[in-house]
């Protein structure tokens, strides 16, 4: 740590006293010879000093606050002296109802309050008692005409909200797939907030669209995502590349729409946005397909799109297989339909199966399919070699998602999407207002054309911290863990004549049945006790 100021003049002081006292010692200089010779009003300001200098500095350092410590701290590690010269007082400031201390007041009950919950969930019911409708009965009618202490707010938070929640990180909550959480994040998550920046281009939020462009590629080359995917040289002329989305079913929608452009555009030729009739009479014979345990997303998407949806219906393993889309395709085909995009999923929600990627591959090419990979669940595996084996025929994909809040330790919402063909998502969303254009305009990368947001947040920030604060060795060290509990948790299960294994565990997922009656509360409370 830097040499403070402080610790400067507590040195100084005692060097002074210590050449002083051996001095006077050996005779080199004569103490009372020197006080005789000094005026007493000297004597007297400098004992004040002194006291003051021994009081503030030597015995009572212990009681400074933790916020100047912070401040102090912060300081150091910011190193930008200069900055002190544009401080400026802001005449406003009177205006709001609390202060920067009742803040930082604010800010460590919050603290205490993330501490306490993040190391003993275990002290709340994992879900609630309570019947829809009790916060509304609870609540006011109206919001408070005056402001309220926040003290007030954190109580109601305790007795209103706290207990009527489904609390994800509970160790014994089981149901859907398991939402991430981590120090890194939370304060990642504060400090986005607290910059308050709108990411729609590069002149909104410079640095954030580049941090978010640096961690489509760090994210990319964990999972061992081709070179196509990343972005390569300049980002806004690369060919691939990709963006941060609010989550699995943003992305599977966004496939959807790029895909159902690019099959118009070469059905119909160029598009005008003004008179359409042309694709809309293509629309009408656009087909896409998915397994019959794809996520329900992929079915939304679908009617969004407003084209045709086709479920394969899965093996007895409950994945896709490549002769069972080609049979529904040829069907198409010979009825006069278009088919353009099939949704591939690794990692299913129902059953954590994994369609088989490198039959379905052969099929899209021969029929001109898009193939989007939606791996929000199976794909966070993908940080650990071992586990990508999964990933055959990857390489000849169109685009791919993988959710971080599934088991990488973001909090949701937060998806990457990634594309070979960074030009088709583009023509699919890109509308161009001249108040959206800046200076940087056309030269650079605005991820408002990646999706159809404008207000997007800054949750690149997110994984910088996670990444830089745990590493990939951690990433994967964690990963490796959650395979290991479930192994041995299916071990558990394997070894009950009552239980039996539904499908297979890749990643970390079991699935299974009771061979006995459902009604055997005795039975169920073993299992949850296990």
């Amino acid at each position: 740590m830097p040499f403070s100021n402080n610790n400067f003049a507590k040195a100084l002081f005692l060097s002074s006293l210590l050449i002083v006292a051996v001095g006077h010692y050996f005779s080199v200089i004569n103490i009372y010879n020197l006080l005789e010779h000094l005026p007493h009003w000297f004597l007297v300001i400098f004992g004040i000093g002194a006291t003051l200098f021994i009081q503030r500095t030597l015995l009572f350092e212990s009681t400074v606050s933790d916020s100047t410590v912070s401040i102090r701290d912060l300081e150091t590690l910011r190193n930008d002296p200069q900055r002190f010269s544009k401080f400026k007082k802001y005449t406003g400031e009177k205006n709001v109802p609390f202060t920067a201390d009742e803040f930082r007041r604010w800010m460590k009950l919050v603290t205490e309050f993330t501490v306490d919950y993040y190391e003993h969930p275990e002290v709340y019911n994992v879900i609630t008692s309570e019947k829809p409708g009790f916060v509304y009965k609870k609540l006011p009618a109206e919001a408070p005409y005056e402001p309220e202490p926040f003290d007030n707010v954190i109580r109601d938070l305790y007795q209103i909200i706290m207990p009527g929640l489904t609390h994800w990180q509970h160790p014994r909550f089981h149901a859907y797939f398991h939402s991430g959480q981590c120090y890194p994040d939370i304060v990642a998550e504060t400090l986005t907030s607290a910059m308050a920046t709108v990411n729609f281009c590069w002149d909104s939020a410079p640095a954030f669209t580049e941090l978010e462009i640096v961690m489509v590629n760090w994210i990319g080359k964990i999972f061992g995502l081709p070179e196509e995917f990343l972005f390569n040289g300049d980002s806004e002329t690369s060919a691939g590349g990709g963006a941060m989305q609010n989550g699995g079913s943003d992305s599977i929608a966004l496939a959807f729409l790029a895909a159902r452009h690019k099959r118009l555009a070469e059905v119909c030729g160029n598009i005008d946005i003004h008179c359409r009739d042309k694709e809309h009479k293509a629309l009408s014979k656009l087909v896409a397909y998915a397994s019959t345990e794809a996520h329900s997303s992929v079915e939304k998407s679908a009617l969004i799109s407003l084209v045709h949806m086709r479920p394969i219906k899965a093996d007895e393993k409950f994945q896709m297989r490549g002769k069972d889309l080609e049979k529904q395709v040829k069907k198409d085909v010979e009825k006069g339909n278009v088919p353009f995009l099939v949704v591939v999923t690794l990692g299913t929600t129902s059953s954590g199966a994994y369609d088989q990627l490198k039959e379905i591959i052969p099929v899209a090419k021969k029929y001109n399919l898009w193939v989007h990979v939606d791996g929000s669940y199976g794909g966070n595996a993908w940080c650990c070699e071992e586990f990508r084996f999964q990933m055959e025929g990857i390489q000849d994909v169109d685009s791919i998602n993988i959710n971080l809040h599934k088991t990488f330790l973001h909090s949701a919402p937060l998806s990457y999407f990634w594309t070979r063909n960074q030009r088709a998502i583009k023509d699919s969303m890109t509308i161009d207002p001249a108040y959206l254009h800046a200076r940087h305009h056309g030269s650079a990368t605005d991820f408002r054309n990646w999706g159809v947001p404008l207000s997007r947040r800054a949750n690149c920030l997110k994984t910088w911290f996670i990444l830089r604060t745990y590493g990939i060795r951690g990433m994967q060290e964690y990963i490796r863990r959650l395979i290991k509990l479930t192994t041995r948790f299916r071990g558990h299960l394997e070894r009950d004549s009552r239980v039996e294994i539904v499908g297979q565990q890749v990643f970390s997922l079991v699935c299974f049945k009771l061979k006995v009656d459902n009604n055997n509360n005795e039975f169920m409370c073993y299992l949850c006790s296990m």
